[in-house]
Order: structure tokens, then C-alpha cells, then sequence
């Protein structure tokens, strides 16, 4: 199921750096990890769209998700996700007030609106207000 994630503000230049590195070398991957009491449910083919300051930039799609159960439960204790950075794609910045830890793409209203400008080696295009 898509996701609506968030990058906090403190880590948007982490990021940053980040996405330069995986352009340079090429190629690369990224990755969002979550522990219990709130594990999003995604599979391979997903998308993870991100918000950054106050719009959904863009999305990457799900490779792989890595599950750690508890051995006598079997219930899912941590999830990792893996998204390679190929698969980035911009999108028409929407403005989003962010979700805490992330959200369902289906609870959005009006959708269907996403209009995608980019791929993963182009500059992020700038919001409305930033223009």
C-alpha cells in the first residue's frame, strides 16, 4: 500500500547529501525503517511519497522490505523499506501538512491530481511558493 513519509526538517540537508552521493556513484538505494507500536504495511511495488518543507516532492517504489518477527509471536517487530534511487520521481510539489509518521496514500483526497515532472537525475522542482 503507498505511503505519505516525512523528512524532518533537521535531516532535510543529511538528505540532501545523501541523494548527491547516490547521483555520483550512480545508483544507490534508500531506505525508511520503522519499529512497533506503528509498522506502515507495504510490499514491492509500492510507492513511499515524501513531504519536505510543507509539499509531497516526489516518490521512490519499493524494492524490498526486510521484516523482524518476534521468534515466538511471530509478530512483525521492525520493518525495513528499500527503494532503489532509479526509481525516483519527481512529482508537481502538493502541499501537505506532514504526517507524523506516515500515512496511507489511499486516506488522500483528490489523488488522482499527481502530475509527475522528473526523474531521478533531474532537479527538484521548485514549489509554487518558491518560485
Amino acid at each position: 500500500m503507498d505511503i505519505i513519509v516525512t523528512t524532518p526538517k533537521d535531516r532535510m540537508a543529511e538528505a540532501a547529501r545523501e541523494a548527491e552521493e547516490i547521483i555520483e556513484a550512480g545508483g544507490g538505494w534508500y531506505y525508511r525503517d520503522y519499529r512497533t507500536p506503528r509498522i506502515p504495511r507495504v510490499d514491492i511495488g509500492d510507492r513511499v511519497y515524501y513531504v519536505e518543507d510543507g509539499y509531497i516532492r516526489g516518490f521512490a517504489v519499493v524494492a524490498g522490505v526486510e521484516r523482524v518477527r518476534d521468534h515466538d509471536t511471530g509478530k512483525v517487530l521492525a520493518v525495513r523499506i528499500m527503494m532503489d534511487a532509479k526509481s525516483w520521481t519527481w512529482i508537481e510539489p502538493i502541499p501537505w501538512k506532514a504526517p507524523r509518521s506516515f500515512q496511507y496514500v489511499l486516506s488522500v483526497p483528490r489523488w488522482h491530481y499527481i502530475k509527475i515532472v522528473g526523474g531521478w537525475l533531474d532537479p527538484k522542482p521548485a514549489a509554487p511558493l518558491e518560485k
